[in-house]
């Protein structure tokens, strides 16, 4: 089992490395950029916005080989699942790509994301109001699916930071009892070909994920979420609320604060949230002094320490108190206030992106 995941993973990274050169090389027959060029951006949009392509073609490809391997209702059932999200997230940020429609045509879209989980039955199960439950679903489906999409503002940020997160679930599939070899099997599609397009997204990069890319991640992280941090139950008793919580903030911990920290300073100086611009954390990092490759180790290492706390909560932590609430919280909050200030102390400069 685990040579034939290790040997997909790494078919998943050739293949991956294999499709962004050809599209890159050929990237002149059919150019593939994105449709408003004229937005405010940190970087140039211009290159090839190729990425969800890539991820698409070797999702489908792990979705088929999990089938074939799969004799599980269930485990058909997951798969499914993310079938449906990841292609609706992915034909989404296509068209916003191409087209560049307005706002609520993708909220639209990833409204359908969250209703599709819900008629699914795939919800969060923190309460014991399935209403309030489905809320918080849609919520998190819309709150993720922007967040990985803001995030995506910098050569190589969100396609690192997604990778950790789906390596963190992937660790904690094995490490049950019972391991879910199909849903592996598409994690390590998935994760290959994050790795391979990174070679190509690292900066200085030859090609950006695009929308495509940025809402068919969020769509997989979205059900990722669900199913492995708000309703991971694998410890002694059954899962407490704030166990949930912060187990799911500490893995999703720096879209959160980017995404947070955007909204709170757009709307203090009276400006849309939902416009691109260069004023996320990942650029006050840069123009504190920062390179574009030292802001992406550093969130990255960011995010590899609370995925490493969010694992130990799930697979570690049985009784959930006070205590648990004030060092993770605590961290969490920390964290926050640390990059968060970073936005109040630095001043934009030259971009080099």
């Amino acid at each position: 089992m685990g040579i034939t995941i290790l040997v997909w993973a790494l078919s998943s990274i050739y293949l991956s490395i294999v499709i962004g050169r050809f599209l890159i090389k050929k990237s002149h027959k059919f150019t593939f950029n994105k449709s408003n060029q004229d937005g405010i951006r940190f970087s140039s949009q211009t290159k090839p916005i190729y990425g969800g392509v890539i991820f698409y073609v070797i999702f489908i490809l792990s979705v088929l080989f999990s089938l074939v391997i799969s004799k599980d209702d269930q485990v058909i059932n997951q798969l499914f699942t993310f079938l449906l999200v990841g292609t609706i997230g992915f034909f989404i940020g296509l068209a916003d790509d191409l087209v560049s429609p307005s706002p609520l045509f993708k909220f639209f879209g990833q409204s359908l994301v969250a209703g599709a989980l819900i008629f699914l039955g795939v919800t969060t199960q923190v309460t014991g109001s399935d209403i309030i439950n489905n809320i918080i679903t849609f919520i998190w489906v819309i709150g993720i699916m922007n967040s990985i999409n803001l995030l995506d503002n910098m050569d190589a940020i969100s396609g690192s930071v997604s990778t950790l997160v789906l390596i963190a679930v992937m660790a904690l599939l094995l490490m049950s009892s019972s391991v879910n070899f199909p849903i592996v099997i598409l994690l390590a599609g998935v994760i290959g070909s994050l790795i391979g397009f990174l070679k190509f997204n690292w900066n200085p990069s030859k090609m950006y994920m695009g929308d495509n890319g940025s809402q068919f991640l969020g769509a997989i992280l979205a059900v990722v979420g669900i199913t492995f941090f708000w309703n991971n139950t694998s410890s002694v008793i059954e899962i407490s609320i704030q166990k949930s919580f912060w187990a799911t903030v500490l893995a999703f911990i720096i879209p959160i604060i980017d995404t947070t920290t955007v909204f709170i300073n757009r709307i203090i100086r009276g400006q849309s949230p939902f416009v691109g611009g260069s004023d996320h954390t990942t650029h006050h990092l840069f123009y504190l002094g920062l390179s574009v490759k030292q802001v992406a180790l550093v969130l990255d290492f960011l995010t590899f320490i609370s995925l490493g706390l969010s694992v130990y909560i799930i697979k570690f932590v049985g009784d959930w108190t006070w205590v648990h609430s004030l060092i993770f919280g605590g961290y969490s909050l920390v964290l926050f206030a640390l990059i968060y200030s970073t936005t109040k102390i630095s001043k934009p400069k030259a971009q080099n992106a």
